[in-house]
């Protein structure tokens, strides 16, 4: 399929500019973001490691409706607070690269997670943080405004926190001299368009 289509660029402002990015991220869907090309940190391997040894522990020695009551809190709390640390003075700023590493990074959790719990719940304990991910990986940031798009693509994803995440965003082009950022994301949106659709985002608008 062909790659999103940049975010048209100009301003922040009519109240018509959201409307092609919208209508391309609705057409183009899911299958289309930012792939991973990254591999899974170390220190999600560690973490990961050690999740799945204490669940295979755990599961000689207690119920399986017990174990899997357990481990979906620990998978729930994992993703629900690595969100809140996104959002919150923990996180200063961030980049599309940054945003990659940690799509990889959750992709392998979840991994880990499918192993112990089931397909299908685990979708569904990671779907906020997710669909954050997802919509970052878009490079539209206009597209969330148009309520069709949020409903069907990003229903999981609050307002309030995503405008907050989104002020922290930064262009990868204040980072020059890595070939690789612009291979990795060839249409990062601009800081203007990312701030622009978090205020209205944080007005509820």
């Amino acid at each position: 399929p062909p790659a999103p289509a940049p975010a048209p660029g100009g301003g922040g402002g009519g109240g018509d500019s959201p409307a092609p990015a919208a209508a391309a991220a609705a057409a183009l869907g899911p299958e289309t973001y930012l792939k991973p090309r990254v591999k899974a940190s170390e220190c999600v391997r560690e973490i990961s490691g050690f999740i799945g040894k204490m669940s295979r522990d755990a599961r000689r020695c207690m119920p399986a409706y017990l174990h899997r009551h357990l481990f979906s809190q620990v998978f729930q709390h994992a993703s629900d607070h690595i969100l809140q640390l996104l959002s919150c003075s923990a996180v200063s700023r961030f980049n599309l690269l940054s945003i990659l590493q940690l799509k990889a990074d959750i992709d392998y959790l979840k991994e880990v997670a499918v192993c112990t719990l089931e397909d299908g719940e685990v979708d569904y304990l990671f779907a906020s943080l997710d669909q954050v991910l997802d919509y970052m990986l878009t490079c539209l940031p206009e597209s969330i405004l148009d309520p069709k798009v949020k409903h069907s693509l990003y229903p999981q994803v609050q307002n309030p926190t995503l405008g907050r995440l989104l002020l922290k965003y930064q262009e990868l082009s204040s980072q020059k001299g890595s070939t690789s950022s612009s291979n990795l994301v060839p249409n990062p949106p601009t800081k203007q368009q990312v701030d622009a659709v978090a205020q209205k985002l944080l007005a509820n608008l």
